[in-house]
């Protein structure tokens, strides 16, 4: 979910295993809005930075299978995620939860394009996309993420447990 004029942190709804955590306060803390997305953006997200808890958490996320690395790859795997909620939405004649379940983090050194289309995409998945910038290079998230070199612009988590793990480590 982006911030912009939607939900400050005090009142966007993270997992329920976060806000049942002892530690809510201090991660709503560390998702107070710090930086516009891009220049000419409606949305404000969290800046964070790179700390040891938050690589080595990436770093389990990966080696586990439990993260998608691209925009292109994040944005189809929300839309199949998406069909498949609307689908169990029809079926079952209920609605999706309004809380955070998937956790979109962007390096800090992303061009504005990217940070427009990644605008677009969280907006499309509001709420249960959270955007984060991390205040790292690609390089730096590649490679943390990775645990090799590479260039990381974009890092989709997509399972509530990792999600969990991730804002965990955030206020780490």
């Amino acid at each position: 979910m982006l911030w912009a004029n939607m939900a400050r942190a005090s009142t966007v709804r993270l997992p329920r295993e976060i806000e049942a955590d002892p530690a809510c306060d201090a991660i709503r803390a560390r998702l107070a809005p710090a930086r516009r997305l891009w220049s000419g953006g409606d949305a404000t997200v969290p800046l964070v930075p790179l700390g040891p808890a938050l690589g080595g958490a990436l770093a389990r996320a990966w080696s586990d299978a439990q993260l998608v690395l691209g925009l292109d790859a994040a944005g189809a795997a929300l839309a199949g995620e998406a069909q498949g909620l609307d689908a169990l939405a029809r079926r079952t004649g209920t609605s999706h939860g309004a809380r955070v379940s998937r956790l979109l983090l962007l390096s800090g050194d992303g061009a504005e394009r990217l940070y427009r289309h990644a605008e677009r995409l969280a907006a499309a998945h509001a709420p249960r996309v959270l955007v984060v910038v991390v205040d790292a290079d690609a390089a730096a998230l590649g490679r943390a993420t990775l645990d090799r070199p590479a260039a990381v612009k974009v890092v989709l988590a997509r399972h509530k447990a990792t999600v969990a793990a991730l804002l965990r480590a955030l206020a780490a």
